[in-house]
């Protein structure tokens, strides 16, 4: 319920305002604006209240949030005075000169009509670079400005644009109404900034200055890239026809675009470099120094740094000969803020089987950009000293080597070869012991078998024809031999190095490329269909869960090594 003294006020007012000749006047903030920049359109009813108010068309602009309604009253020297008005935020879309029609408005039982207004829109002017001074002769009491941390970087480095304000007149209340896109650029919004006034003089004026919003923006490509308008909405106090203030009035105000060189990257890049571009620290743990060539040794990498997280690759190890080393694992990855950067870090696992016994001494390597002195760094780890001892299922490489001197299984041809074959097998003594109960039987069967080829060991199955290339085959003649012993942990072992041999002979592959991605693609390159390709690596990642997870099963030993043969026949034939 409205009190007494609300409603005498009100009918005071209203006798007050029936004795008044109102005005209704169309006014906007300037006259003369750039493209894709935004200004404020008001209509302003003084000395009456307005009913059924209709606003222009506004076709040839964009309307930023429809309209902001205030209403006020102020009483000067006995007599009052009513303001209502209705404002508009319009963007401006393209160059040439525009008329806003009129308004209407109901007041004390009379249509009112504003005058059209003229509003004149130009291209992007180079005038307004800087962000200290306004177009269309804007007031400049108050205004905001995007600026940049720097304006020359390069690709990943960090690089931070604030929107601040400047004002020399109260002001009241500062609403973000929308951000630049950011286009070129991965953007990451900042919660951690400076928020306190600051004051500084500019052209011979003392501005109030306080930073409304914090962006880290980092470049993904080079040349030169535009950040677009940012807009806010504050109230500012104006003064009516009479004198006096109705209370703040809503503006919206604009950022003028700011443009940023990104420069390439200095060629040639250092080796071992993977992205990293700003300041990067780290450090590098091992779980032991001393193993056996049974053990794995894992490293702990625990870095930091202010570059792009998306751009940085993890660190590539060169490796003593003798120790193999896999790509990491990621443990544990984050973003955060200090009050100067936005930050990620990353811990990273590698796995390092050495393969000999012996000595091993590495000094691990970070390789990135450093902006500030305009040249790549590199951060050496303290040197890692392995001592590592012969485990139990240690082949020494003079015992191995001496199997590659085997004929494949499959293309032996002699009956001694074949004999040879038998001594070891159970069933070579069970037909012995059947032998020494006939003589004669024995020599019948060793007459048969030198005109018919003796079939293999009952456990085995009958070996393939041999393979169109028999070099191909003999990279498989070290696992079959580990077959034949039944050592899973060992035959898995030589089988991943046996096809890793092959394919890196046959590709002329390096070590650097000996991955899935490239050998899959080089074997597209030389006609090898899909469905093959994709079978040798199925073998291959089988070996791996065999040799690093210890997956290893004795009973798919056999089957494993036919299909490893099988897949390198079927490329072998393809790559003819």
């Amino acid at each position: 319920m409205l009190s007494w003294g609300t409603v005498a006020l009100f009918l005071f007012q209203t006798v007050l305002c029936s004795g008044q000749n109102p005005t209704f006047v169309a006014s906007t903030d300037t006259r003369e604006v750039l493209v894709g920049q935004t200004f404020e359109l008001s209509f302003a009813l003084e000395g009456a209240e307005g009913q059924r108010f209709t606003p222009p068309s506004f076709r040839d602009f964009k309307n930023g949030g429809g309209v902001s309604e205030s209403r006020g009253f102020a009483i000067v020297k006995g007599r009052t005075n009513v303001r209502h008005i209705w404002s508009y935020s319009l963007e401006a879309l393209r160059p040439g000169v525009y008329t806003i029609g009129a308004a209407s408005v109901i007041a004390n039982g009379k249509t009112m009509n504003t005058q059209p207004l003229t509003i004149t829109v130009i291209a992007g002017d180079k005038r307004f670079k800087g962000g200290t001074s306004l177009p269309g002769g804007r007031t400049d009491d108050v205004f905001i400005t995007g600026e940049l941390s720097q304006n020359v970087v390069y690709p990943g480095q960090q690089v931070t644009w604030r929107l601040v304000l400047y004002t020399k007149v109260a002001i009241e209340g500062a609403d973000l109404i929308s951000l630049p896109d950011f286009e070129g650029f991965y953007s990451k919004e900042r919660r951690r900034f400076d928020t306190r006034v600051q004051y500084q003089e500019i052209k011979g004026k003392k501005y109030a200055v306080k930073i409304l919003h914090e962006e880290s923006l980092f470049p993904q490509r080079t040349g030169e890239l535009t950040i677009g308008a940012a807009q806010i909405r504050v109230g500012i106090e104006q003064a009516g026809s009479t004198g006096f203030l109705f209370g703040p009035k809503p503006v919206t105000l604009n950022t003028p675009p700011v443009m940023l060189t990104v420069k390439p990257l200095p060629e040639p890049q250092m080796q071992g470099f993977t992205g990293g571009v700003g300041q990067y620290t780290w450090e590098v743990t091992a779980d032991s120094t001393v193993i056996t060539t049974d053990d794995a040794l894992t490293l702990t990498v625990s870095l930091k740094g202010n570059g792009d997280s998306k751009r940085f690759g993890p660190p590539v190890f060169v490796m003593p000969e003798g120790c193999e080393i896999f790509e990491p694992r990621i443990l544990e990855e984050e973003e955060y803020e200090t009050l100067e950067a936005l930050m990620h870090s990353k811990k990273l696992e590698y796995v390092v089987l050495p393969k000999e016994p012996g000595i091993y001494e590495f000094a691990p390597q970070l390789v990135f950009f450093d902006p500030d002195s305009n040249q790549y760094r590199t951060l050496t780890a303290a040197t890692i000293r392995l001592e590592v001892s012969a485990g139990k299922n240690y082949q020494p490489d003079s015992r191995i080597d001496s199997l590659a001197s085997l004929p494949h299984p499959a293309a032996r041809k002699s009956v001694w070869d074949k004999a040879a074959f038998w001594l070891g097998s159970p069933l070579f003594w069970t037909i012995l012991g059947v032998t020494l109960t006939g003589f004669g039987l024995f020599f019948f069967l060793r007459r048969k078998q030198a005109a018919t080829p003796v079939p293999p060991r009952a456990e085995f199955v009958q070996l393939p024809n041999p393979a169109p290339s028999l070099e191909a085959k003999q990279y498989l003649t070290r696992a079959y031999y580990l077959l034949q012993h039944g050592n899973p942990a060992l035959f898995y072992d030589e089988l991943l190095k046996s096809l890793q041999r092959y394919i890196a002979a046959r590709l002329q592959l390096s070590t650097a490329q000996m991955n899935h991605p490239a050998i899959q693609a080089k074997l597209l390159e030389k006609g090898v269909t899909p469905i093959r390709v994709q079978a040798y690596l199925s073998i291959w990642d089988a070996c791996e869960l065999a040799v690093f997870a210890g997956q290893s099963d004795a009973s798919k030993m056999e089957s494993d090594w036919r299909t490893a043969e099988k897949v390198i026949q079927e490329i072998e034939k393809e790559l003819k």
